[in-house]
């Protein structure tokens, strides 16, 4: 059988129609499980295409060989086995305007006065990959605003 692994590295640009609900359903605790809506836009697909095409042909121009994009990538079948990369961006996207994200530029919540969430839920965009650093910068960041507004 000719299994073809999940695509799971790519960007996306944010979609407000990708989200985490609250599912019907119970886990054994009695709380509602999650539920992940994704979707790619139709520029995260065409990005996608244009990546390879741009790789395929460096590879040929500097003379490591040559590349074919094959036809269940250039006819988009390959967004069926798209993959999420369990790293879901986004969720508490940060955003100066309550009205389109959850925190602020300091990661605190939007109407409330000491509660702040640092990670990749802030992001309002993703990259290609692991978001580890990213994520300890962001928390470097908010531990010296939080140490600035407690020696004030």
């Amino acid at each position: 059988m000719n299994r073809r692994k999940p695509i799971r590295r790519i960007k996306q640009l944010p979609n407000p129609e990708s989200r985490v609900l609250l599912h019907e359903e119970k886990c054994s605790l009695g709380l509602n499980k999650t539920l992940l809506k994704w979707n790619l836009l139709a520029d995260d697909i065409r990005a996608i295409n244009r990546n390879l095409e741009l790789f395929a042909n460096a590879l040929g121009k500097n003379g490591f060989g040559n590349a074919r994009i094959s036809s269940w990538v250039e006819n988009g079948d390959f967004t069926k086995r798209i993959e999420g990369g369990f790293h879901h961006m986004g969720t508490t996207r940060m955003s100066e305007s309550p009205g389109e994200g959850v925190v602020d530029g300091n990661c605190k919540i939007h109407g409330m006065t000491n509660i702040y969430i640092t990670g990749s839920s802030v992001f309002a965009t993703s990259g290609a990959m692991g978001p580890t650093f990213e994520i300890v910068s962001l928390a470097l960041r908010l531990a010296e605003h939080l140490k600035k507004s407690l020696i004030s």
